[in-house]
């Protein structure tokens, strides 16, 4: 059996000349770590992406953004617009755009229906909601009157008694004063006010009590609907009048919102016979300029209606 021998190599430096350094091994170094911060690559954008699109995005002005806000702002004294959407025993639930309906407060909800469209004020807004008027009632505060006065808003009340200048009306908890001149249209007496309940505009806040008056009021609902009645009438046309002043040179004619004259020249001598409130048949001689002339079609002009 054979064995095989090993056999021991030495190898020699150049020049044959003993190393006196260790000869260690090449070795592979790792790359030091960076210690600077390295940039970030920008972002890699597909090819055939439409920036354009992204652009017209966001082409809308900020007066788009508010138009198409679902909620809108509102402060106490707005005039608001809105559609009924509830009503309860006391009062009817608007929708105004606000994030939850309005409270207007109303002696008389069943004058309303679902769907019909509103104009009012807004009187109070706190935690518990938005409540708005129309006008006025009995139960309201204060400041309610305060705005009332502010906007010229109705204010309902009872006429209590009267003195010598005036009456006294009652607004709940709140005392008023309608002078004698402000409560009607036409002269009347004082006894056929008391106790009635009438709808007033405040003239005057004093601290203790309101001043009112009803006779602007009246004057505001027919100048309203002047246009309107105007149309209806036309010369020829017989109607029954009210007698509203006697003066120089003619009787007044409240023809149920727009006023007509009798000129002085057609009642003569029994001019006397006639008072203010007093009914009378007339007729319409002419239209011109908004003006109305009238005569009577009776034998005697100032036959009252409804006496022989």
């Amino acid at each position: 059996m054979s064995t095989s021998k090993r056999i021991r190599v030495r190898r020699k430096s150049e020049g044959n000349t003993p190393s006196t350094e260790t000869q260690t091994p090449a070795l592979t170094r790792r790359p030091k770590p960076q210690t600077m911060t390295q940039p970030v690559p920008p972002p890699i954008v597909e090819e055939g992406l439409d920036l354009s699109e992204l652009e017209m995005d966001f082409s809308f002005s900020m007066d788009d953004v508010i138009a198409h806000t679902p909620i809108k702002r509102f402060k106490q004294g707005d005039t608001v617009q809105g559609t009924v959407c509830g009503i309860q025993a006391d009062m009817v639930l608007v929708d105004i755009g606000a994030k939850s309906e309005a409270f207007l407060s109303t002696p008389t909800p069943s004058d309303f229906s679902l769907g019909d469209a509103v104009e009012a004020k807004i009187s109070r807004m706190g935690t518990q909601g938005i409540y708005l008027i129309q006008r006025i009632h009995k139960s309201a505060d204060l400041s309610a009157y305060d705005l009332a006065f502010t906007d010229q808003l109705p204010v309902d009340g009872t006429v209590l008694s009267a003195n010598k200048g005036g009456f006294v009306i009652s607004f709940g908890s709140i005392r008023g004063f309608c002078p004698i001149s402000q409560i009607a249209l036409r002269t009347s007496t004082p006894e056929e006010h008391i106790n009635q309940q009438y709808t007033f505009l405040i003239s005057e806040m004093k601290s203790n009590e309101i001043i009112v008056s009803r006779r602007r009021l009246l004057e505001r609902e027919r100048e309203a609907n002047k246009e309107t009645r105007m149309a209806e009438l036309s010369v020829g046309q017989e109607l029954i009048g009210t007698v509203l002043s006697l003066t120089n040179f003619g009787a007044f004619v409240d023809l149920d919102g727009v006023d007509g004259l009798i000129p002085q020249s057609k009642f003569g001598d029994i001019a006397e016979d006639i008072s203010p409130g007093d009914e009378l048949e007339v007729r319409i001689d002419s239209i011109r300029d908004g003006k109305i002339g009238l005569s009577a079609p009776s034998a005697n002009p100032w036959l009252k209606m409804g006496t022989t």
